[in-house]
């Protein structure tokens, strides 16, 4: 549902614009010591505000497309 929402409405900001932009902090590892590692790597990069504004539009848009 986000990928077909996001792709629409062209929200780069979104989680599938992120993992393409190369970011992993939407899923994380099992290996605690991977996880440790990624956590410390995304810490230093803050969302910009258009890539928070797009994230709560693609929530907002899925869950109003779902029903449907």
């Amino acid at each position: 549902m986000h990928f077909l929402v996001e792709a629409e409405a062209g929200l780069s900001g979104g989680v599938f614009g992120r993992i393409a932009a190369g970011q992993s902090n939407v899923f994380w590892a099992a290996h605690p010591v991977i996880r440790k590692r990624q956590a410390r790597r995304e810490a230093k990069r803050q969302p910009s505000k258009a890539e928070r504004t797009d994230r709560a539009r693609s929530e907002t848009l899925a869950s109003l497309c779902e029903p449907l």
